[in-house]
């Protein structure tokens, strides 16, 4: 989790400096994944604009653990984000 904050924090530093970081200059991908969408959302946090693209193909192996489990494509919110 400190190491997605430090992220967000260098992020921060470097948007007024041209950082390419404007909602029409990214798009976001996440895998349905909980742990993928937590770290996005610590990375970003209020950098975060738009919705996410949920990618069905983009996960790694299912774990025994809660945050990895698969979130639907459907209804898929930062907000339902669980921690493990």
């Amino acid at each position: 989790m400190a190491q997605a904050q430090a992220i967000q924090a260098c992020w921060k530093e470097q948007a007024p400096l041209g950082a390419p970081i404007r909602k029409d200059q990214i798009r976001w991908y996440v895998s349905p994944l909980t742990r993928t969408g937590q770290t996005m959302q610590e990375s970003w946090g209020e950098l975060l604009t738009g919705v996410p693209e949920v990618w069905e193909d983009w996960r790694e192996v299912y774990g025994s653990h809660t945050c990895d489990q698969r979130r639907t494509k459907v209804g898929f919110t930062m907000s339902e984000i669980t921690i493990c």
